[in-house]
């Protein structure tokens, strides 16, 4: 028996109950049978114990609540537990590394060996009464964490062993991202032409509802400027109303998605678009930065407005450059404090390491900057000074429904907006969802994030804003910070609702350009630096799709427009790639009752693609001429795709009719075959005419068949034999 078991203990975590979770049990089960070590769950609750049972196969149970069973393949026992018997748990010849509370993953380091996964077996290793038993330890992220997403939580070692440290790193973050999503949300508000309070608290809503409901925790989501060039020239035309009620319909059109789960086509996008797509993201956060180096112009900030002069740029461009040094050497910092040996000499440093962990490096970087603003008296703009500038010009929170158009016209064009939102804003989240999966080595859930953000549209049209979505830079902020949970984008859309409504307190005194630049150091994070080598190792039409859904990103804004060319643009690739790999393999007949006979083994996809080459493989007449009477195709190698591909099979069928021969075909596959009973009435009745198929082994007796395949046909072909008789 192997003698390193992990050992899983959900005490108190009601994520047993999480639909995926045997998927990730799967995952590390696998795992840890490669490794030769012993996998054991504890569950708590004789819910979890129920759903063991019932999900993951388990067959033995006592009482109800202990169960084991073998997990079928990899040898790993799993074990089930109540509460009264977790704390009773003796596993002979085992250590503890340290002891926790309930509620953590566990890891036992063991010397003897594991006891059986029998009752009989668990029975004999239970302690004497008034015996205290070996409690699960806290097991590293790398080796257990990653496979566990609660709907709560994600589980790993910090959160299980400093569950204040985490709860205190979450709010820092919220706070953090809540200076950088205020002047993001003012100036969108501002572009659109609807009032800036009324942006920041739209912002403020969909945030919440997103942290809150859904499927990526961590994920930070708000007004994009993607969602502008469609926003701003309905509000030029039809007011405010109309933007208001765009917004609602997108709002209802991604709950729709979410219902019926159509966000699992992003799969569909490759992953050059996906680069390229991050690469202009990544442009677009960097050069919408601008703004902390301008005046404010008179309707507020455009990027017409004049650029900062003399001490003001000097002082601008220190601060930003302070905080971005900071940010980016904090962690050397501490790591370096690590490195020193844990003796009497260096007991300090590693106290200060923990110390400084407390504090995320985006947020340190803002303090230092601050400090050195108020020093320094440096002639650089506020957030109050922001704040002051946008709020000044905000209307009443809300919008008059009775001043929506009711024509035609006008419904027309919010319609169209609606799509486009609901498009583009899912587009947008859900890439964004899987570069935060990529970053956490977590997994989200698609269709919550598409009901989430579908509310949260609803709430933040009802309050006469704009629409929203995810937004990649803020989201990777966050993940820097150190908000992995849902608590630090609750954090932050409290504080920009708060901030909105009384902009007082320490953060009005914070520098723009510090949370420019930071903005900038995320953006510089985010950009595919690794698909610049990948250009002389990947092919050139791969190198094409990432560069241009980039500078189209960059140069339309319009993220829907760029991802669909990108993905357009890889369908063609695929499709004239693969239809030049079509071939054909001639066998002849000779033997004497087969004689006459030609085969035909096609090796390609047969679609809209491979249709033409696939009809210049054969040629009737040379086959009349040889003196061939029948002609067998063998597409055990090949797929019957499209009504393309049909049309093909039935042109060929006739041309052959024509010169007295017959088709026939052999190997379909299960798709295929019904394919052409589907088309029966519309494809010559030759091509499904199989009177001599038994014949077939004769004359291609040297080629190996499928024989799946040739029972299946064989019954197919009895079946057509049968309707024509």
């Amino acid at each position: 028996m192997p003698d390193t078991p992990h050992i899983i203990d959900s005490c108190g975590d009601q994520t047993a109950r999480h639909p995926r979770l045997h998927v990730r049990i799967s995952a590390l089960a696998s795992e840890a049978s490669a490794m030769h070590e012993r996998l054991v769950v504890h569950c708590l609750f004789t819910g979890h114990a129920r759903y063991f049972r019932r999900n993951m196969g388990v067959e033995n149970a006592l009482g109800g609540f202990i169960v084991t069973n073998t997990f079928s393949g990899s040898g790993v026992r799993f074990v089930v537990r109540n509460r009264s018997q977790c704390n009773s748990l003796v596993v002979p010849g085992f250590r503890a590394r340290r002891r926790t509370r309930c509620g953590a993953l566990a890891r036992v380091r063991g010397t003897g060996s594991a006891p059986g996964g029998t009752p009989d077996a668990e029975a004999r290793h239970r302690p004497k009464p008034g015996e205290r038993g070996l409690f699960p330890l806290v097991a590293p992220r790398e080796d257990i964490g990653r496979y566990f997403v609660g709907e709560r939580r994600i589980l790993d070692e910090r959160t299980a062993r400093y569950p204040l440290r985490s709860t205190v790193e979450e709010v820092l973050a919220g706070i953090t991202v809540a200076m950088a999503l205020l002047p993001a949300a003012a100036s969108c508000a501002l572009a659109t032409g609807v009032p800036p309070l009324a942006g920041i608290v739209s912002t403020g809503l969909l945030c919440a509802i997103t942290a809150a409901l859904g499927g990526r925790p961590g994920m930070i989501s708000g007004t994009s400027a993607a969602l502008i060039i469609l926003q701003a020239p309905l509000y030029q035309q039809y007011g405010a109303a109309a933007v208001a009620a765009a917004v609602v319909l997108s709002g209802i059109l991604q709950l729709f998605f979410g219902i019926y789960r159509l966000g699992k086509f992003v799969r569909l996008i490759s992953y050059p678009t996906f680069l390229g797509f991050i690469s202009g993201i990544a442009i677009l956060t960097a050069t919408s930065q601008v703004y902390a180096f301008q005046l404010p112009a008179g309707t507020g900030l455009s990027p017409g407005a004049p650029w900062l002069q003399g001490n003001m740029l000097r002082a601008a461009l220190i601060v930003a450059a302070l905080a971005a040094g900071v940010a980016h050497v904090w962690p050397l910092i501490i790591q370096r404090l690590e490195r020193r040996r844990p003796d009497s000499t260096h007991r300090w440093q590693h106290r200060l390491a923990e110390l400084l962990r407390w504090l995320p490096s985006p947020l340190a970087g803002i303090l230092v900057a601050s400090i050195y603003a108020e020093v320094t008296q440096a002639p650089v703009r506020r957030l109050g000074d922001f704040l002051r500038d946008t709020l000044a010009q905000s209307g009443a929170i809300g919008v008059s429904w009775a001043a929506l158009p009711s024509t035609p016209l006008a419904w027309m064009a919010i319609l169209s907006t609606a799509l486009g939102l609901a498009f583009i804003g899912l587009l947008e989240s859900l890439l964004t969802m899987t570069l935060v999966d990529e970053v956490t080595e977590s997994r989200g859930s698609t269709r919550r994030e598409c009901l989430a953000l579908g509310a949260g549209n609803i709430a933040a049209g009802l309050f006469g804003g704009v629409g929203g979505c995810g937004l990649l830079g803020q989201s990777l902020l966050n993940t820097k910070s150190g908000g992995r949970g849902r608590l630090s984008g609750l954090t932050a859309a409290l504080c920009l609702l708060v901030l909105a409504r009384n902009p007082s307190g320490l953060m009005i005194r914070i520098p723009v350009p510090a949370i420019a630049s930071l903005m900038v150091l995320v953006a510089l994070g985010s950009f595919e630096w690794a698909s610049l080598r990948l250009f002389r190792a990947i092919p050139l039409a791969d190198s094409l799709t990432i560069v241009s859904v980039a500078l189209m990103t960059v140069a339309t804004r319009n993220v829907a427009l760029a991802v669909l060319f990108g993905v357009v643009f890889s369908a063609l690739v695929f499709a004239y790639k693969a239809s030049r790999r079509i071939t054909a393999q001639s066998f002849i007949s000779e033997d004497e009752q087969t004689r006459g006979w030609r085969g035909y083994r096609i090796d390609g996809p047969l679609f809209f693609g491979t249709a033409e080459r696939f009809s210049r493989l054969f040629d009737p007449a040379r086959d009349r001429a040889e003196g061939h009477e029948h002609v067998i195709i063998d597409f055990s190698g090949s797929r019957i795709w499209d009504a393309t591909a049909l049309e093909a099979l039935d042109s060929l069928a006739r041309q052959y009719r024509s010169y007295g021969i017959r088709l026939h075909l052999w190997g379909l596959s299960r798709d295929s075959a019904r394919l052409l009973r589907e088309a029966r009435a519309y494809i010559d009745e030759s091509v499904t005419n199989e009177n001599a198929l038994y014949l077939y082994e004769r004359v291609v007796a040297d080629y190996p068949t499928n024989d799946s395949l040739e029972v299946e046909y064989e019954l197919f072909a009895k079946r057509e034999s049968g309707n024509a008789a």
